[in-house]
């Protein structure tokens, strides 16, 4: 049996660091406050691995939906974006599946959208809130007033069975559709009309279908379960060893397989953050934590071309993001793509990040090419610590050739007593380097400064990371700061 345990002392430190940080936003001792609310949990396994975008492949078309908007390639180059034809503004989509030539999105409003080109989009009356999947040449669903439909066409939808509980999902795994209700009973069914349902002795957590195999996590006090069956019916539950901190094993997600590897996503949580674990099984019994992923509220993970991509990032009074490669499933390493990744697929021989506005493709999970960016970050140039003469502010922001820089910035700042100016800098003292004292100045990589002043705007011919400055020659009298919004878009 493997140690499934993590190095504990970086995580200590920042665990310190982000409950002191929540004591001091939290108003520390001075009088009733209220706590702020808990991340939401990380999206379930019988959902498609996505919280900022989904992608489904079919008929040599890529589609993309997120938020309110549809984007369809046939190359991964060109895309074309439409609005889709939501009933409301508070319809949200819930998943996208294709089969028999049609893309397929749900949502939680009573009808979904076909297409069959990712284009044009037409609506069709269904349950709400339906879970689909496709599979035998039919698209099942389940709704959660416990009635299970299937369609061939996504037009015409028939009810084939009821339950008097709720369903939580369904999902196509060997040859067997399988769906779960809220009094943990197993429905199974291999054509989609003729339905058995089981209780099973042991709880069923979230599923993921991997190598022909539906496969479940869940915590056992410190020790990880995996819960794992062929046929929906016969469970088998082994057990290996999960770090014994107190934090809290949430669940294992984004589970994928390739090349005689699992690999999935465990994510933790403890005080008001969640992070997640790379682990690694060749039998599905004995996990092995890879690697140390960060914080995480949303993760997804890939395979193809004989590399697993993992992707991992977190929103929550900070922003986070993280991306390793592996060939292996034990050996990560940390990759650096031009903008953040949201999401990682595999499609079309190719491996697709789509999500947060930002579209990237890459052979190798490695090296990435933006194909579009729409993205946004805030940071706080403080007048000493980031004055020029002193240390830069490396944001960790990337700007891409075509890609326009825009950057917007508020607040006052004082290069000595009396004299203080907005980002805009001081008129009344000679010009530094080029630019105003007193200003927001910036540069990409090393490069030459420009100034930026309030307001910025610019087509980049280079890549690479900007950094950003209070314009001055001595740092020892400055007090104040700028509130800086950098955005990104391509």
């Amino acid at each position: 049996m493997k140690s499934y345990r993590r190095p504990r002392k970086i995580m200590s430190v920042l665990m310190i660091l982000i409950t002191l940080f929540l004591l001091i936003s939290c108003g520390g001792g001075g009088g009733s406050t209220t706590p702020p609310p808990p991340p939401p949990p990380p999206p379930t396994l019988m959902l498609p691995p996505a919280g900022n975008g989904m992608v489904v492949e079919g008929n040599g078309i890529v589609v993309g939906v997120e938020d309110k908007y549809a984007w369809a390639s046939l190359d991964l180059k060109t895309w074309t974006r439409v609005q889709l034809p939501l009933t409301s503004a508070g319809d949200d989509i819930r998943s996208a599946v294709y089969g028999n030539g049609a893309f397929i999105v749900t949502t939680n409003g009573d009808y979904v959208l076909r297409s069959t080109d990712g284009v044009t989009w037409s609506k069709h009356t269904v349950y709400p809130s339906l879970s689909l999947t496709f599979g035998n040449g039919v698209f099942v669903g389940t709704a959660q007033n416990g009635i299970i439909v299937t369609s061939s066409d996504g037009k015409s939808w028939t009810d084939q069975t009821t339950v008097s509980t709720l369903l939580s999902g369904v999902t196509f795994c060997n040859k067997i559709f399988l769906a779960k209700t809220s009094e943990n009973r197993i429905m199974t069914s291999p054509d989609e009309m003729t339905w058995t349902v089981n209780t099973p002795s042991q709880t069923i957590p979230d599923l993921s279908c991997a190598n022909n195999t539906f496969i479940g996590f869940r915590q056992n006090g410190s020790l990880l379960q995996i819960v794992s069956s062929k046929d929906g019916v016969n469970w088998t539950v082994n057990e290996d060893t999960v770090s014994s901190s107190p934090e809290a094993f949430r669940r294992v997600a984004n589970l994928s397989y390739g090349n005689g590897v699992y690999v999935g996503m465990a994510v933790m949580c403890g005080l008001k953050t969640c992070w997640v674990d790379i682990i690694s099984s060749t039998n599905i019994t004995n996990w092995t934590l890879a690697k140390d992923a960060g914080l995480s509220q949303h993760s997804s993970i890939a395979y193809g071309n004989g590399v697993f991509v993992a992707v991992t990032n977190w929103n929550y009074f900070m922003y986070w993001y993280a991306s390793f490669a592996s060939v292996d499933g034990i050996n990560w390493t940390t990759i650096d793509p031009p903008v953040p990744l949201s999401n990682a697929y595999f499609v079309k021989d190719a491996f697709l990040n789509f999500g947060d506005g930002s579209i990237s493709t890459s052979p190798n999970g490695v090296n990435w090419t933006v194909v579009s960016a729409n993205y946004s970050k805030s940071y706080t140039v403080d007048a000493k610590t980031n004055a020029s003469s002193n240390s830069w502010l490396d944001t960790g922001f990337s700007v891409v050739p075509n890609g326009k820089l825009t950057i917007k910035a508020t607040g006052s700042a004082c290069f000595g007593p009396g004299l203080c100016e907005g980002p805009d800098g001081s008129t009344s003292v000679p010009l530094n380097q080029g630019c105003k004292v007193g200003s927001l100045i910036g540069k990409i990589d090393n490069g030459q400064p420009f100034c930026i002043g309030s307001s910025y705007e610019q087509t980049m011919s280079t890549s690479g990371k900007l950094m950003l400055a209070y314009n001055d020659t001595d740092s020892s009298n400055n007090t104040g700061s700028f509130d800086v919004t950098v955005t990104l878009t391509k």
